[in-house]
């Protein structure tokens, strides 16, 4: 019996669930790709997509253990064969999310990303969804809003605090509030 991995594509037209197990586009506007939950084949190309971005400064760097260690977190978005997007989501409270990733190859599949993670918080029943980055146009757009690091004391005090860029920190609080039950 052959075993069958399954793909986990996001599937727009879904109100209450944001991955099913058949492959599906990106939303429109967005050159064609696919988007869809990562195997541990895909842990190198994943981390060296982010060592770029982590040389670039855009994010923190992640080994590939780290990488395979929130893989089940994790969506990535493919044109063709080239790796063009990761996204995260963590769970940090009964009703917190974090998009701790949101790293695309364009302002689209970037935007694309944040969607899919919201999607994914909301079936999941986070009634607030909150990101750091330095580049909140994704976020802003997908409907967040500025907020300041205080009114997030789980991501200060569990991370910010202890983070050794903290002091040279130019990463921007966003926060939205999904109206899920707590």
């Amino acid at each position: 019996v052959q075993e069958r991995t399954p793909t986990m594509t996001y599937a727009p037209e879904l109100e209450d669930a944001c991955f099913v197990d058949a492959p599906a586009s990106l939303p429109a506007g967005v050159a064609a790709g696919q988007l869809r939950r990562p195997t541990l084949q895909d842990v190198p190309a994943i981390t060296a997509f982010l060592a770029d971005a982590a040389r670039a400064g855009r994010i923190l760097p992640r080994s590939a253990r780290a990488v395979a260690e929130r893989l089940r977190d994790t969506v990535v978005v493919h044109r063709g064969t080239e790796l063009v997007g990761v996204g995260s989501l963590s769970l940090v409270d009964l009703h917190l999310a974090e998009i701790t990733l949101a790293v695309g190859a364009d302002a689209a599949v970037q935007g694309a990303l944040v969607l899919a993670l919201l999607r994914d918080a909301r079936a999941l029943g986070a009634g607030r969804v909150f990101a750091t980055t330095d580049e909140p146009a994704a976020c802003l757009a997908a409907g967040f809003a500025r907020v300041s690091l205080e009114s997030i004391p789980e991501k200060r005090d569990r991370q910010c605090l202890r983070c050794a860029n903290a002091p040279r920190c130019r990463k921007t609080a966003v926060a939205i509030d999904l109206g899920a039950e707590a």
